[in-house]
């Protein structure tokens, strides 16, 4: 099964209103930017942090929502990267 593209600006706007709450809710605000090599490497920094601060506290519903919140962004970003042409 192929993965889809979000192209309408509304389903667009959407995700990126929920992805802010499920950020918020879990500590990470809007501060996760992986649109550059720089803002990436600062979110995983960032993300890292948290995950060893809600593991330390035994935090396990956060954690939880911090993993499910990571998977979303790994899937969503292999499925609109570019796509490479088999040779």
């Amino acid at each position: 099964m192929k993965a889809r593209v979000l192209r309408h600006p509304e389903v667009l706007e959407c995700d990126a209103r929920w992805r802010a709450r499920a950020f918020a809710g879990i500590g990470l605000g809007e501060t996760a930017d992986f649109d550059g090599l720089e803002q990436a490497a600062a979110a995983i920094a960032e993300i890292d942090q948290l995950r060893r601060e809600l593991e330390a506290e035994s935090r396990q519903t956060e954690l939880s929502r911090l993993f499910e919140t990571v998977r979303g962004i790994r899937s969503e970003r292999n499925a609109c990267g570019p796509q490479q042409s088999s040779r």
